[in-house]
């Protein structure tokens, strides 16, 4: 039986650490933000885009549109690379922070395939810090600036924690930790040895 594991978390939790993990001991990784682009730049998606706009269209509309199509889409093609891949292990890095982002790739359990999800909780303060971080290192062009802050706040407001129900065979959710306290709780776990 194949496995899947879904990552859920804002950007900056730690879900592509945990994907470059995975791959370390052998999993095949789906990064979504590279598909995406791959989906969102092909003429499909243009021409369905402009199939479901009808009248005049102002920019909420539009984004609401490219938002549906390319969900669509998006869950098509992670569902395909996931059943024609010969790989049993496959680790899905993305943020799915919406159940009608998760639906049409959780469509797979009733295809045979284990889909498990690591749910990263991490406080705002934290991703702020992190991505402050990132910008000035350099990993990433430009600058994180208030825009970026307005985005990751809109984006923990839009979030809904996954449930069973929606077809996860197990969830893990991973609470964010101070550097100390994940410090101490290894020491621990050491000496409890």
């Amino acid at each position: 039986m194949k496995q899947f594991l879904m990552t859920i978390g804002l950007p900056y939790s730690g879900k592509s650490q945990l994907a470059k993990e995975y791959r370390a001991q052998g999993w095949k990784v789906i990064e979504r933000d590279s598909l995406l682009k791959e989906i969102v730049e092909s003429p499909e998606f243009q021409t369905e885009v402009q199939k479901r706009l009808k009248g005049e269209v102002n920019q909420e509309v539009l984004f609401s549109v490219q938002n549906e199509v390319a969900i669509g889409l998006l869950s098509e093609r992670v569902r395909q690379l996931v059943l024609s891949s010969p790989e049993d292990r496959i680790i899905y890095d993305g943020t799915n922070l919406q159940k009608a982002s998760r639906a049409g790739i959780l469509e797979l359990s009733r295809q045979g395939v284990r889909v498990d999800a690591v749910v990263f909780h991490v406080p705002l303060t934290e991703i702020f810090r992190r991505a402050e971080t990132v910008f000035r290192s350099g990993e990433r062009k430009g600058s994180f600036n208030e825009g970026a802050r307005h985005n990751l706040e809109r984006m923990i407001h839009l979030t809904e924690d996954p449930d069973p129900s929606e077809g996860f065979n197990h969830i893990e959710v991973r609470e964010w930790k101070t550097e100390l306290e994940d410090r101490e709780r290894k020491e621990l776990h050491h000496l409890s040895r």
